[in-house]
């Protein structure tokens, strides 16, 4: 679990992609990162994450996000 954030657009258009985990090393997640991914379905999140917005822009067929509330903090901007 190396990867510490999600550049913007990484996954953009991803078709194919119809369900991912989130590990707990990531902590940030930038804007449109999964973005169009129009077969996603299911979206797991473990430990603590920021997201920018937009970063499921256009996921029409997003239909789960699972939070394992264990390490979750939330914070107010």
């Amino acid at each position: 679990d190396s990867v510490k954030y999600i550049q913007r657009s990484a996954f953009r258009d991803c078709t194919s992609l119809t369900s991912i985990t989130i590990p707990k090393s990531v902590a940030w997640i930038s804007t449109y990162a999964f973005g169009d991914c129009h077969a996603l379905t299911k979206v797991a999140v473990s430990g603590n994450i920021e997201l920018d917005h937009n970063v499921f822009y256009r996921c029409i067929k997003l239909k789960r996000v699972d939070v394992d509330i264990s390490d979750l903090a939330w914070t107010k901007r």
